[in-house]
């Protein structure tokens, strides 16, 4: 089965202060994370398997699906893009081996302390937090534009009133049966 990415290795280097060097093995499955535990909640399962779909085939570009490919390039990606960070950083310089995690050493590299990783983690997921606002502001407002929003399949629901990571009411009205 193909994995289908909404953002590369390279947008994710490109846009962030991820250094070059960070390998494809821990960036691919922080992307993946990311799309499947944090973005299909937030758009719901018809919604996200439609813009993956467009996305494999190459339709997104196509003319007639402008919305959606405004949705990926102005919310999904820069939501993603913070997700992946947060996903990433306990990822890398950690290694789990048959002798138990292990973090690599250089005597002219210093890892961070715990406190400080976790401080950056939370840094990014405030920002994927920001983006989630944004997104789910952006498609209460847009809902009719996304007729796949309609909760009938199988999976989620879209989630557009509470954070993506923190579960708070953001606002809006609290009607779980609510279709936008």
């Amino acid at each position: 089965m193909t994995t289908i990415l909404l953002i590369s290795e390279d947008y994710v280097k490109t846009n962030s202060g991820l250094d070059n060097n960070v390998y494809g093995k821990f960036l691919m499955p922080a992307i993946k994370e990311a799309q499947e535990m944090g973005l299909q909640p937030i758009l719901g399962t018809g919604l996200y398997r439609t813009i993956l779909g467009m996305v494999a085939e190459g339709t997104i570009i196509d003319e007639g699906n402008s919305d959606y490919r405004n949705l990926l390039d102005t919310y999904i990606q820069p939501y993603l893009l913070y997700k992946t960070i947060a996903n990433v950083i306990p990822m890398v310089g950690t290694k789990l081996a048959n002798i138990g995690t292990v973090v690599t050493e250089n005597e002219h590299v210093v890892n961070l302390s715990k406190a400080d990783r976790d401080y950056l983690i939370q840094q990014n997921v405030y920002k994927a937090d920001f983006y989630c606002d944004l997104m789910q502001r952006y498609l209460r407002k847009n809902g009719s534009l996304y007729p796949e929003m309609d909760c009938d399949c199988e999976g989620y629901c879209p989630n557009l009133e509470t954070s993506e990571s923190s579960g708070l009411w953001l606002g809006g009205a609290m009607n779980p049966s609510k279709k936008y």
